[in-house]
């Protein structure tokens, strides 16, 4: 008898010893074709083959069936929520407990009680009441595809067959502390054609004696030390599924028994226990029970370039308990990083800290939408240690309340790509940004709400475009219609969208002394206007003088002065320009 336990104390989940539980009878329905459980019927699943779709109940029989009108079977969510959570999902319950569910996982409900999650290669039963789980490993790989509650049974597609186990057994599970599971599976042939009998050809048998017999247009291969000759001819009857045939009968040789009738594979497997790691589950948050906390996090806020500042609130966390001032002095641990970060930690990737508090993040590319996580992130106090919180690929329904929060009082830079944003930074009073990226001056609601007096600080507007629509945006900076540049001088950062900066260079410099703008930068490449001189800087020796010497010469050949970060170039740079100052 074949054993197998295992543990998984690494996802969360812990063993408990005992001995062995009751028995589980598995039904193996064998179609032998591609097979997918697609509906609940009266007393059984729906399955649709590669040709038609068949009724199959619990004795494995299978009846011919229309096509389904619903997926559903008798099942009840009762006291679960499934929801999107980042890449994977949540399964939640009112017992007060929660795991991750993997993308190609399948849950399903019933009894208003209890859940099943389905993987390749285990069945986890959860009590959402009781708060109790146990995961039943499968003795083999198998691909789910489909599955369904109905009729006191839980049929699971995959491997060209359905598996059906009785809930009250997989119920029973979850009453017991043992660890070992005694499993009986009963093979059954819902598509069997007793009466068949073929005639076909041995073509050819291999070293192990397997042999390969054509069957009219089809070549299939017996496995099996039978002794069969190549040339034979013989028939083989009792047909269990397509081609896979029970008995052979040999010319001048007893019948040769292919498949066995009946057959029950009796096993133990392992019953892991325990709870498993919720994907919600964070460090504490932060919050304000000290009024020293807001203090010194208003002087971060204020000046957020003295690491004095920083280190005495780490220090003051440390005192006070939290978590994330034990992480601080315990070196920053990596592994430990998200119970430090608390709430935030769903939400934010490429975090940089400074003076061992987070400085710059992004959000995460697919953090969870759940309104109260979202909520509880948004009032960390960790969320107002941050200069610079970047949208990245996230979602502008995480991003807004982020960025608008009272508690995000000391965001520098931050992405305004959107009304919707401009709007949040509004309603926070975010008087103190001083950069904004990914400007869309293409939205005309987004750039009229950028002359607000909240944004008045600001002294950098990176904008993002393409080399056939910049002619198009240097008339609507020229232009300024609400005023956004002529409030404060400020820097225009220019970026070509697939990051060509050098298309943009010549047609973007020849317009520059025509915008209302102090200075521009485009790569490497800051022109400024100072009076009624035009200046340039080099700013990286990386930059190859082909890139930049002819389109530059061409757009201001009145350039008064030029700043090279490579004294190599200066040569060529000064026969561009004779009249030139070139440091």
């Amino acid at each position: 008898m074949h054993r197998r336990t295992a543990a998984c104390s690494s996802t969360g989940w812990s063993v408990v010893s005992a001995s062995y539980a009751a028995r589980v009878d598995v039904t193996v329905a064998m179609f032998g074709v591609k097979v997918s459980v697609v509906a609940a019927s009266d007393d059984g699943c729906v399955v649709q083959l590669p040709d038609r779709f068949v009724r199959l109940d619990a004795s494995g029989e299978a009846r011919p069936s229309e096509r389904p009108g619903s997926t559903s079977g008798d099942g009840a969510i009762g006291p679960f929520t499934l929801r999107e959570f980042g890449s994977t999902q949540r399964l939640a319950w009112s017992g007060g407990g929660g795991c991750s569910v993997k993308a190609r996982s399948r849950v399903v409900f019933w009894g208003e009680r209890w859940a099943a999650i389905v993987d390749t290669h285990s069945i986890t039963v959860i009590d959402g009441v009781a708060n109790k789980q146990a995961r039943v490993e499968l003795p083999i790989y198998a691909p789910w595809s489909g599955c369904v509650v109905n009729a006191g049974r839980l049929w699971v597609g995959g491997a060209q067959c359905v598996r059906v186990l009785g809930l009250g057994e997989l119920e029973a599970v979850l009453a017991t502390s043992e660890r070992t599971l005694a499993i009986e599976v009963r093979t059954v042939y819902p598509l069997r054609r007793a009466d068949a009998a073929v005639e076909a050809r041995i073509a050819w048998v291999f070293d192990d004696d397997d042999a390969l017999v054509n069957i009219g247009t089809q070549q299939v291969r017996i496995c099996g030390r039978f002794g069969f000759e190549k040339g034979t001819t013989i028939v083989l009857r009792d047909e269990r599924y397509p081609n896979k045939f029970a008995i052979a009968d040999v010319p001048g040789r007893p019948s040769v028994r292919l498949l066995e009738d009946d057959v029950v594979v009796r096993t133990n497997v392992g019953v892991v226990r325990g709870k498993s790691k919720d994907p919600a589950a964070t460090g504490a948050a932060i919050t304000s029970t000290d009024p020293r906390l807001e203090e010194l996090l208003a002087e971060v806020a204020r000046d957020p370039d003295n690491d004095a500042n920083r280190l005495v609130l780490v220090d003051l966390l440390q005192e006070l308990g939290a978590s994330f001032g034990t992480w601080v002095a315990e070196g920053g641990a990596r592994a430990k990083r998200k119970e430090a970060l608390g709430p935030l930690a769903h939400f934010l990737d490429d975090v940089e800290y400074r003076g061992g508090l987070p400085w710059s993040a992004a959000l995460v590319r697919r953090p969870p939408v759940d309104a109260e996580l979202v909520a509880r992130a948004a009032n960390d106090l960790r969320l107002g240690m941050l200069s610079t919180l970047r949208i990245g690929n996230g979602p502008r329904a995480v991003y807004v309340p982020f960025v608008g929060s009272p508690r995000a009082i000391g965001l520098r830079r931050v992405d305004v790509n959107d009304r919707e944003i401009a709007a949040a930074l509004v309603a926070g009073g975010r008087t103190q940004l001083t950069h904004l990226y990914d400007v869309r001056f293409t939205k005309p609601p987004l750039i009229k709400l950028l002359a607000h007096a909240t944004f008045d600080r600001v002294v950098e507007i990176e904008t993002i475009v393409q080399g056939q629509h910049l002619a198009g945006l240097l008339a609507r900076l020229q232009a300024d219609e609400h005023g956004v540049f002529a409030r404060a001088p400020r820097t225009l950062v220019l970026r070509e969208r697939f990051g060509h900066d050098s298309l943009l260079f010549g047609p973007a410099f020849a317009r520059f002394p025509d915008l209302p703008i102090p200075k521009l930068r485009i790569g490497a490449i800051d022109v400024r206007r100072e009076d009624d001189r035009i200046t340039a800087r080099i700013t990286t020796s990386a930059l190859p003088i082909a890139y930049w010497l002819e389109p530059l010469a061409n757009a201001l050949p009145q350039l008064a002065a030029l700043e090279l970060a490579d004294r190599s170039a200066r040569l060529a740079v000064e026969q561009a320009f004779p009249h030139a100052t070139i440091t």
